[in-house]
């Protein structure tokens, strides 16, 4: 499992997540998470809030494979320290 411990971590870490997306043909999936990703947030609870809805949202619309999957529980897992309800 991949250590996340800055901003910075995170950005990159979804970043290669949308190329991976992008690379399986769920190009809708990865367009989601790249907008976010690339958005500008006032503060970065608000920037993890953003990307858990992303996300979930992926997860419902999508049929995700397993190792894209891992990764996206990755994600949760930073985002449930500020945002555990999500």
């Amino acid at each position: 499992m991949e250590k996340i411990t800055s901003p910075d971590d995170i950005y990159q870490y979804v970043a290669v997540t949308i190329r991976i997306l992008n690379e399986v043909n769920l190009t809708e999936a990865a367009l989601m998470l790249e907008k976010t990703n690339d958005n500008f947030f006032t503060t970065g609870s608000e920037r993890l809030g953003e990307l858990g809805l992303a996300v979930r949202s992926i997860e419902e619309k999508f049929s995700i494979p397993v190792n894209i999957q891992e990764r996206l529980f990755v994600i949760m897992e930073k985002v449930n320290e500020v945002w555990p309800m999500i």
